[in-house]
């Protein structure tokens, strides 16, 4: 298994943001009574996941086919 890690490193990174971002879009939006450590938590992983999307979205070969 680290074998097989260890030599698809670039899609294994790919995959792992991929459940990364599934993840961070599966959070339910903070309402008006929220915790703030929740609400700075939402809004912290929203902007990370945006951020790397947009930094390696040409990077990444293909994605504009999916996003387009």
């Amino acid at each position: 298994m680290f074998e097989f890690v260890i030599e698809h490193q670039f899609w294994t990174t790919v995959v792992i943001y991929w459940i990364f971002s599934a993840a961070v879009s599966s959070m339910p939006e903070p309402g008006a009574n929220s915790n703030p450590g929740y609400l700075w938590l939402y809004r912290f992983l929203h902007s990370l996941a945006g951020n790397i999307t947009t930094v390696f979205g040409t990077k990444i070969p293909g994605l504009k086919t999916f996003l387009g």
